[in-house]
């Protein structure tokens, strides 16, 4: 990773000259606005050790993110697979649809409270509801371009259900399921972290709402900071697991040909 950084030296300017624009504006604003970088790294530093933090906030947020992601991707795949070979189905989804992608966060996150209560249920139905639209749409379109000489031939040759998901459908929305995944996933985390802090006793998201009501704002940034590394650090690792899955890719692919 450090050599990557080195090799492109404008983007350790670039985080130079947020972090000296951060100090700056830290230095004409009042404390209980603004804290200071070095504020800000060592009150992060200082949650990261602090093993009750960990327990009880963040391995919480990590869980509804992990959850919400596996059930927005399920959800959203199989629903687009059913709509690109069914036009009623996509016919019949399309105004929830738009009513999941119009709505706006804070207005779904009330509403959200009022039917499932504050807790892990509410934060991972509201990241799911804005989600799977996203993975929907990619996988409805990518089975609409899908080759009919693959859905035919499995239709000549009788493939039983799981054998046309393996080896026909998987493979035609592939690069839209792993485009999607890649965006979800920060998306997704930033969706748990915005409920958390509105509608939540626990996570990561409820440290930093408790800070901002304290004026805290030294904890209130470090949280901020660990916002960023957590969104950043969980796009990577799905960035990194489906490199590694790539040659499943085109082996299902060669199969199916």
């Amino acid at each position: 990773m450090l050599s990557r950084l080195t090799d492109k030296p404008y983007r350790l300017i670039g985080g130079a000259a947020l972090i000296g624009l951060w100090q700056t504006a830290s230095v004409f604003m009042s404390d209980i606005t603004m804290a200071s970088p070095v504020e800000a790294f060592g009150a992060a530093w200082r949650m990261i050790c602090d093993p009750v933090f960990l327990k009880e906030h963040m391995s919480i947020s990590i869980m509804r993110t992990v959850l919400a992601l596996m059930l927005e991707s399920l959800c959203g795949f199989f629903l687009g697979v059913l709509a690109g070979r069914f036009e009623p189905v996509m016919d019949f989804l399309e105004p929830s649809r738009r009513l999941m992608t119009s709505i706006p966060a804070v207005v779904a996150t009330v509403l959200a409270m009022l039917w499932f209560g504050m807790g892990s249920v509410m934060v991972i139905v509201l990241s799911t509801v804005f989600i799977v639209p996203t993975v929907y749409v990619n996988i409805a379109e990518s089975m609409v371009k899908c080759d009919k000489t693959y859905t035919e031939m499995a239709f000549v040759y009788r493939f039983s259900s799981l054998m046309r998901l393996k080896y026909v459908y998987l493979p035609a929305v592939y690069a839209a399921l792993t485009a999607s995944l890649v965006v979800t996933t920060g998306n997704s985390m930033r969706l748990v972290i915005l409920a958390e802090v509105m509608g939540a006793g626990e996570g990561l998201g409820y440290v930093l709402g408790i800070s901002r009501a304290r004026l805290d704002m030294p904890t209130l940034y470090g949280c901020v900071l660990i916002s960023f590394g957590f969104v950043w650090l969980g796009e990577n690792i799905i960035r990194r697991i489906l490199r590694r899955r790539t040659g499943w890719k085109k082996t299902s692919a060669n199969s199916a040909a």
